[in-house]
């Protein structure tokens, strides 16, 4: 099953391109313009390490990643909101939903949160344990596996985000009860989608060499692809175990 999940996720974004491509619009215009902001010039390479990274850290490159946050949420709520509830875009960009943006972004906070504080947990029993045993293997290998469980974990809570967007109250002690018939294809499909995702981020990185205009447009697809397939993926599993539907 979740290989059909993996691979619907697919379907439900290059078998309707163009929705997909006009919903994502603010996404892609912040990524063309963040390859103008983040192009390196000879001040920026030049100086002590200090000086080169609060160089980097300019008023407009924040501006920009503010902007950047605010259009992947206002393309996040809008996608599923296609899926679920097919609103179509406009001519050129989304609906933009500030209460549902502002809610998604919300629940987005809190499950970071969690994250980060059960992280806290494991990291100080697999550090303990790495410790006692004096195993570099095994702290490498306890800390492979808990990547696994974090991602497994952050899907099963993460049926809140679709559900802010379409403006469905739930809680995350829903979302875990929801996706507990199915958890272990949750973790399988995480797995996928975090080796997908890896792959395709590489493919960059070899013509950063050539050019960095055509690794910033390569970076810049891969990038689409994968937050484009994740937002499908937590759209599927929302389907599934909170109304029900079937896959093919």
């Amino acid at each position: 099953m979740a290989f059909r999940i993996f691979i619907h996720a697919f379907r439900m974004v290059f078998g309707n391109f163009g929705a997909a491509l006009r919903i994502s619009t603010p996404m892609i215009v912040m990524s063309l313009l963040g390859a103008f902001i983040l192009m390196p010039d000879e001040t920026s390479s030049t100086g002590t390490p200090a000086e080169q990274f609060s160089n980097f850290f300019t008023g407009p490159l924040l501006m920009w990643l503010l902007a950047y946050l605010v259009a992947t949420l206002w393309v996040a709520v809008a996608w599923h909101r296609y899926c679920l509830r097919e609103e179509y875009p406009g001519a050129i960009v989304p609906a933009f939903h500030l209460d549902r943006i502002l809610g998604y972004f919300g629940w987005s906070i809190l499950i970071m949160l969690v994250a980060i504080l059960v992280s806290l947990v494991a990291g100080t029993i697999i550090g303990g344990l790495a410790a006692i045993t004096q195993s570099a293997a095994l702290a490498g290998l306890l800390w492979f596996g808990w990547f696994g469980v974090l991602l497994w974990f952050i899907q099963r809570l993460s049926l809140v985000l679709p559900a802010s967007a379409i403006n469905e109250g739930k809680s995350l002690r829903q979302s875990w009860e929801a996706t507990r018939p199915i958890s272990g294809t949750i973790l399988a499909v995480a797995l996928m989608f975090a080796l997908f995702s890896a792959l395709v981020g590489q493919a960059a990185l070899p013509l950063f060499g050539v050019s960095l205009v055509l690794g910033g447009v390569i970076n810049g697809i891969a990038q689409w692809i994968s937050t484009m397939l994740g937002l499908s993926i937590l759209t599927t599993i929302y389907g599934i175990c909170i109304e029900g539907r079937t896959i093919e």
